[in-house]
């Protein structure tokens, strides 16, 4: 499941933008969470690079009254991502010269009118459809992982994913472990595999999908794995020494 947050200090313009965004999440078949940010101050200095995914979508007031407003929250963003989808909401086109002359490469523009607050629907859901479209995109170019849940779409960054393995006595779920997060979806790993062709991702055990490009250090000896942000996973050293050769035969380069 992505991360989808609303940074909007005006209560109802930011109930509309929720209620409006969960239902084009649900017409569009993506899985994310909703967060309608309340604590405008204290939420820039939440951020780092431990809790931003590649896949997770702002929506960010750009005149916020607060001590920060959504250009300068969208600052604080990009020191720690680049990849992350960031629409601007504003009622001033002009402010959005601002975000350009910054380079916060925002994905879109939420043009908000406050005489007509219905008018931000079918942007919202024109927006959300082109994300959509990126998220199938990239995963096509192996920068994303796609898994098919039933009729929800899910989308995970190669590079925030440690590995995958299919849940103990039910072939039938899977348990995908990231750099910040642990989440079950009910899917098969064979079908998860089908679609990946990224060559950091190793493939070629029956119950996992294991990233080699997060992994630090491997040790045959405890028959574990340690990834660069302190995960591990215990294999056997038959396996161990299948994830060494495809790791050699890929030029790839952790410590062994």
């Amino acid at each position: 499941m992505g991360n989808l947050y609303i940074v909007e200090d005006n209560f109802l313009h930011r109930e509309h933008l929720e209620t409006n965004i969960r239902q084009a999440l649900q017409e569009q078949h993506l899985d994310y969470k909703i967060t309608a940010v309340d604590n405008l101050n204290l939420f820039p200095k939440q951020l780092s690079n431990e809790n931003i995914n590649d896949t997770d979508i702002y929506f960010l007031d750009i005149e916020l009254n607060s001590l920060f407003n959504g250009i300068d929250i969208a600052s604080f963003i990009r020191k720690y991502n680049n990849k992350c989808f960031l629409i601007f909401v504003t009622s001033n086109t002009r402010m959005a010269l601002e975000a350009i002359n910054r380079q916060l490469n925002p994905f879109s523009y939420l043009i908000k009118d406050d005489n007509d607050i219905l008018s931000i629907d079918a942007q919202i859901k024109v927006i959300l459809k082109k994300i959509q479209h990126t998220l199938i995109a990239d995963s096509t170019a192996s920068e994303k992982i796609l898994i098919k849940s039933g009729q929800l779409l899910q989308f995970f960054a190669v590079a925030d994913v440690n590995f995958i393995e299919t849940v103990p006595n039910n072939r039938y779920s899977i348990f995908i472990k990231t750099k910040n997060d642990e989440i079950f979806i009910n899917a098969t790993l064979s079908s998860v595999k089908k679609n990946l062709t990224s060559p950091c991702l190793f493939k070629e055990l029956k119950a996992y999908i294991i990233n080699t490009s997060n992994i630090y250090e491997i040790s045959r000896s405890e028959s574990s794995i340690t990834f660069t942000n302190g995960d591990s996973l215990i294999l056997s050293p038959r396996m161990i020494d299948k994830l060494k050769h495809y790791i050699a035969q890929n030029q790839a380069s952790p410590p062994l």
